[in-house]
């Protein structure tokens, strides 16, 4: 059939060296089929361990003879869509995402992620039985989940707490490699080994080890942007057979974004009650106590210039497009992350305006444990039209009337459907944005675009 391997010929060769003349095919059939991924295809080294599965560990493929001429004898096809398989887990970075996943459904998340992109390529090549079960659990999650990343799918388990016997009908519809090799899991497996080591052994190889996984990370992310650029230029005729994969690699290309670093932004510089030990020297300290034993020649410095927060406006966008969970999880996140010790000086002037077309409550946070029982006390007004030129106006009048001192910026979580200030305002502005159907809005020249996600808020 036109498109579909060729049998490999019969020969005298040893299982070992027919082996390897599969996998060669399989790799070249693959690069005939999907050009752009011909780069990826052609990574990693092969290496016999006697699995009956597919692993990586980012630079090798570990695979087992006997499994491998098995499978590929009952269907050439499955062979090939086990290694594109595995492959677009490593496009996606899927093996080196944040150490802190839940494993199993972070694994059952990136098998349904690279299987919908398999079945929406609609390769002769890797067609194999199951489609129609795959597909229709594609078109569930992506109803549900918004869209079928691996992050977006993984977050959307959390929040569902799959049951037992659910999660073993999923897996059963996308499981083809074994993920215990990814560098992932090997960082999980080092901090959950209780066992002392000897002080005695050597830590090289483990030096060598991460040295190692951040190369092969970094390999991939390389890899992986080239790929998206031959999708959006010279691959562009894929059109709608490769949507998912576009959103995917998108996804996985986004810089990742630490929200309470971006946060810190709008600190400004003052004196703050801390022992200043770079202004304090130590040897004429320790020389009066040496001589006059309780009496040192010198005292630290208890103040010291510190970069912390003292004034800023945090606007909650509450249209009938932004309401719900997702601006309540935004609300307790940010208190969250402020509510640091070192965030905030003593006093400080923190405003909450929620709003949609008008300004619908302003609440004034003092100290620390304002953000704490605002959480725990919110209730969300509004949910009209989008109209962002209060909110501004507002600000512009309390800095009229001397209520900010030291305003350093403005954080508007919307959805960007609104009505802008056409001047720039006298602060900073950001937008921010919790979906990627924010990289579609346009906001003004003047202001910040920031795009987060649950897990770019996950940081406490």
């Amino acid at each position: 059939m036109p498109g579909h391997f060729s049998p490999v010929k019969p020969t005298c060769k040893q299982p070992a060296g027919i082996a390897r003349e599969v996998l060669g095919l399989t790799r070249d059939t693959l690069m005939v089929a999907v050009r752009f991924l011909g780069t990826a295809l052609c990574q990693p080294f092969f290496l016999d361990t006697g699995r009956e599965q597919f692993a990586t560990d980012g630079q090798t493929v570990f695979y087992g003879v006997k499994a491998l001429l098995d499978r590929y004898q009952a269907s050439r096809e499955l062979v090939a869509r086990d290694y594109l398989h595995l492959i677009l887990h490593l496009v996606l970075l899927h093996p080196f995402a944040s150490q802190k996943a839940r494993p199993d459904y972070w694994d059952l998340a990136c098998d349904i992620a690279v299987e919908a992109i398999i079945d929406e390529l609609n390769l002769v090549q890797t067609t194999c039985p199951g489609a129609p079960a795959r597909r229709s659990l594609a078109r569930q999650l992506k109803h549900e989940a918004r869209a079928l990343t691996a992050e977006r799918l993984y977050w959307f388990f959390l929040g569902q707490s799959l049951p037992d016997q659910t999660m073993l009908d999923w897996q059963g519809l996308v499981l083809r490699d074994d993920h215990h090799e990814w560098p992932l899991r090997q960082i999980q497996s080092d901090e959950s080994n209780d066992i002392k080591h000897d002080d005695r052994l050597p830590l090289q190889p483990d030096l060598e080890q991460h040295k190692a996984q951040n190369q092969a990370r970094e390999r991939w992310e390389a890899i992986s942007s080239r790929i998206q650029v031959d999708l959006e230029t010279l691959s562009r005729n894929w059109g709608g057979r490769s949507g998912t994969l576009t959103a995917a690699i998108e996804r996985a290309n986004q810089s990742r974004v630490n929200y309470r670093s971006f946060l810190m932004r709008f600190m400004v510089q003052d004196e703050a009650m801390r022992i200043n030990d770079d202004e304090f020297d130590t040897v004429f300290y320790t020389y009066g106590l040496t001589l006059y034993r309780n009496l040192p020649l010198i005292e630290p410095l208890e103040y010291k210039d510190v970069p912390k927060i003292r004034d800023l406006v945090i606007a909650i966008d509450t249209s009938a497009s932004c309401s719900g969970d997702v601006v309540q999880s935004f609300i307790r996140k940010t208190g969250a992350i402020l509510s640091q010790d070192d965030a905030f000086f003593q006093t400080f002037n923190v405003y909450l305006i929620q709003c949609d077309a008008k300004v619908q409550s302003v609440v004034h946070l003092k100290r620390p444990d304002d953000f704490a029982r605002y959480a725990a006390s919110e209730t969300l007004c509004g949910f009209g039209g989008t109209d962002f030129r209060p909110v501004f106006q507002l600000v512009d009048d309390m800095i009229g009337q001397r209520v900010f001192t030291q305003l350093k910026g403005l954080i508007y979580f919307t959805d960007g459907l609104g009505t802008y200030p056409e001047k720039k305002p006298a602060y900073e502005t950001a937008f921010v944005f919790l979906s990627d159907e924010g990289n579609q809005v346009k906001v003004p020249p003047w202001a910040i675009k920031l795009i987060l996600h649950e897990e770019d808020l996950d940081l406490l």
